[in-house]
């Protein structure tokens, strides 16, 4: 394959990083030029003592990465100084080159002592592209799948061979892999779906991609129109969309790259893609498009469902209040009632009826009901009020929450299996009648007999209606599902399947985990022998006196121990940071760029236009406008940038996964220095939290809440991080009514940074 038409899958930084020699501190020489026994002979067996030398290098470089590389003298030269003092006193390595064979012969030797294989086109491409087969089903993104060959090949013990051979390779196999599902996309796709997709592109559908890609903002009635709207039209379709992705096979990761595109695409540029992309491309994102819609409409279904409550809560209280008082301002008109018996200007043959109108002049019915109840010392319960405010939502319930409903299916627990069918079979009996008609006492409790029942022993269906409602709202908390919603289903529909987890050794062994793939007792005593030998270092550098964290004490022939403890002292105003120039936040990232390549990882969404370098300056300036709540608007004011200009390499190159990868390329660069484990608060360890912050939001998104305790009267979000040492590790944006604690797992898994923390804890850490 011809070079330009191969990926670029890491950058000029990173290629040099890894096929070039590395640069190691004091302390990494002494333990990756360390030679064992065999080394030793290896060693002895080289006359040349510069040759020695140059052997014991590529011997400790093969150690941190198994590449057989090509080093020249001036590389090299600190190096062999370190290696000639060590094994060699008083010998100075003098300039040398030396031949391609002895090179070969040398490597020859560090491949049989390091038990590695060099690469063999004929013998290791096919297992690797077995492998990368599998793999492009999993993730089709090339950085994934290049780092996935490293790993092969050295679990393999393979010497991993040149960039471009690794690159021809990975390059094949996604050709491949997308062949594969354009083929599986012809076959499985019905004609009338085809004909759908290609009109919604073309425009001549009900629902167009522009009317598509419109979400609800907030919860209001209007907002929720456009989800229903959405629902109506795309539900129809959502059986054979299902089918046909589901034979296609693909992964999450493949799933949200492809629907992706859909938002990433104007209906303009979507439309000159081929019929098969088109499709591919719709497909994946109607999916995602369709659980987002049931998630929202969910939410809204539940948001109502409790403001109801609420406002028939406060409605009786302020109700309760107003009869109470009511009454005892028309306790001097109860005289003026009593007197209508005693009065014998009225004529006996005059009708009640008459009279009652002569009294509903003096006081209407319901301030008198409340007048003969406070005389008796009495008062209305609170449901009375609850479920009077509930007959007066009748348009409510009709025109927004039951058609919510009617967008959800229910499952039930154990518990809420009852519940869950009459929700089914209320929503069918709406959809196909238009009324309700069966009914299950069952779920009345007996505290709701009097409102719900009548006199006659019937069921009020508008009243029972709005129970239901009530009542699912409350169950959705992990008691009553909805399947087809990921944030409402049930774990039990998150967890491998019968059929899959009866080819479980196959799972385990693709999942690639020394811990799963061997016996448990073997691990256990595995690990308990680690346990051991740490125990065992950690008490003999105690009793050496090397672990300056611990003071040991000896008294009457007893040993105690205790940590040292030292005095605080303030740093604030201190004279040291009155002498620090202020630097430009610009030239802060260009520096961290210069250590850690950082914004190479920020690619472009069609991978064709990566590795282009001259959209630096402006990606810098959109980090810099969102990060800093200053926004593209602004930074296009006071700079001569366009808005337009800095919102296309936003749309271009701004995405959750290159934030990912930039912020663990400047994470896994700050934890190799060497002040980071000085952070420690426990030596060896790290130890990480995970806490939420919140902010308040000036754009009505799903996630917005009210909350008056940190935004007034205000709406905000909740930015869910993980920290070591004082480095974001991974972020989460959640809803500021939502549990911090359910996320923290999801924090912790989706770490992707090299820094791997020991211990976590639930809130902030002051170190």
């Amino acid at each position: 394959m011809p070079n330009s038409k191969r990926l670029t899958i890491l950058n000029e930084a990173e290629v040099k990083d890894l096929y070039g020699v590395p640069s190691l501190s004091l302390e990494e020489k002494r333990v990756s030029f360390v030679l064992n026994d065999m080394g030793q002979d290896i060693i002895q067996s080289i006359r040349d003592r510069r040759h020695k030398c140059y052997a014991i290098a590529l011997i400790g470089y093969f150690k941190i990465k198994p590449i057989q590389l090509n080093p020249s003298y001036k590389e090299l030269q600190e190096d062999l100084d370190f290696i000639a003092k060590e094994y060699f006193p008083k010998y100075k390595v003098p300039r040398f080159s030396i031949s391609r064979m002895q090179k070969t012969r040398i490597y020859d030797k560090i491949l049989h002592l390091l038990d590695f294989k060099t690469w063999d086109v004929e013998q290791h491409h096919k297992p690797l592209t077995t492998y990368l087969q599998q793999l492009t089903k999993s993730w089709i993104e090339p950085r994934f799948l290049f780092d996935a060959c490293t790993e092969f090949l050295a679990r393999n013990y393979i010497a991993i061979p040149k960039y471009t051979v690794l690159q021809r390779i990975i390059s094949q196999e996604i050709k491949q892999e997308r062949n594969r599902i354009s083929n599986a996309l012809k076959i499985a796709i019905p004609a009338d779906l085809a004909t759908t997709l290609a009109s919604l592109v073309d425009g001549e559908s009900t629902l167009t991609v522009t009317e598509l890609k419109q979400a609800a903002k907030n919860f209001n009635a209007s907002e929720l129109e456009k989800e229903l709207n959405v629902n109506k039209l795309i539900q129809p379709w959502m059986t054979q969309v299902d089918q046909v992705v589901y034979a296609l096979s693909l992964s999450q990761q493949n799933h949200l790259h492809y629907a992706a595109m859909v938002d990433y695409y104007s209906i303009t540029k979507l439309k000159r893609f081929d019929r098969v992309t088109q499709q591919l491309y719709l497909l994946c994102y109607l999916q995602q498009r369709a659980q987002i819609n049931i998630e929202r409409l969910a939410d809204g279904f539940i948001y109502h469902a409790r403001k109801l409550r609420e406002k028939a809560k406060l409605y009786a209280k302020e109700m309760a209040y107003a009869d109470w008082e009511g009454a005892v301002a028309n306790i001097s008109k109860a005289g003026e009632l009593l007197y209508f018996f005693i009065d014998d200007t009225i004529d006996d043959q005059v009708s009640f009826r008459e009279i009652k109108q002569q009294v509903q002049g003096l006081l209407g019915e319901r301030e008198i009901e409340s007048l003969c109840l406070y005389l008796k010392k009495q008062k209305r319960t609170k449901n009375d009020y609850i479920w009077e405010f509930y007959d007066k939502q009748r348009e409510l319930v009709e025109h927004l929450i039951r058609p919510l409903f009617l967008c959800l299916t229910f499952e039930g627990a154990d518990n809420t299996k009852v519940l869950a069918e009459q929700l089914n079979s209320m929503k069918n009996e709406f959809l196909e009648a238009g009324k309700l008609a069966s009914t299950d006492r069952r779920l009345i409790k007996v505290n709701q007999h009097l409102y719900v029942i009548d006199e006659d022993n019937n069921i009020l269906l508008e009243r029972y209606e709005i129970m239901l409602y009530l009542l699912a709202q409350n169950k959705l908390d992990g008691q009553l599902f909805i399947p087809t919603a990921i944030k409402f289903r049930a774990l039990h529909d998150d967890l491998v399947c019968d059929f899959s987890w009866a080819q479980k050794n196959k799972l385990l062994k693709d999942s690639m985990l020394d811990s799963m793939n061997t016996e448990p007792a073997k691990f256990v005593r595995s690990m308990e022998q680690k346990m051991s030998e740490k125990l065992q270092r950690v008490c003999q550098r105690i009793d050496d006196g090397d672990n300056r964290n611990v003071i040991l004490r000896n008294r009457s022939g007893k040993t105690q121990w205790r940590l040292p403890y030292s005095g605080t002292k303030s740093a604030l105003n201190n004279p040291f940071f009155a002498r620090m120039k202020p630097i430009n936040i610009t030239d802060v990232l260009r520096f961290v760029h210069q250590e850690t390549g950082f914004l190479q990882y920020f690619e472009h969404v069609r991978q064709l236009q990566s590795g282009q370098t001259g959209h630096l300056n402006d990606l810098l300036a959109a980090i810099i406008g969102n990060g800093t709540y200053y926004g593209l608007h602004g930074m296009a004011s006071i700079s001569d940038r366009s808005y337009d200009h800095l919102r296309t390499v936003q749309a271009n190159y701004l995405r959750p996964e290159t934030l990912n990868l930039g912020n663990d390329a400047i994470n896994d660069a700050t934890a190799k220095l060497s002040i980071f484990k000085h952070y420690n608060i426990q030596e060896g360890l790290i130890h990480a939290s995970a806490d939420g912050q919140k902010f308040e939001s000036r754009l009505e998104t799903f996630k917005t809440r009210y909350s008056s305790k940190y935004f007034g009267t205000n709406k905000g979000l909740t930015s869910m991080n993980l920290i070591a040492n004082h480095v974001a590790l991974n972020a989460q944006i959640i809803g500021a009514n939502e549990h911090e604690s359910h996320f923290i797992l999801d924090l912790l898994h989706n770490n992707t940074s090299e820094i791997k923390p020991d211990i976590l804890s639930e809130s902030p850490l002051v170190s």
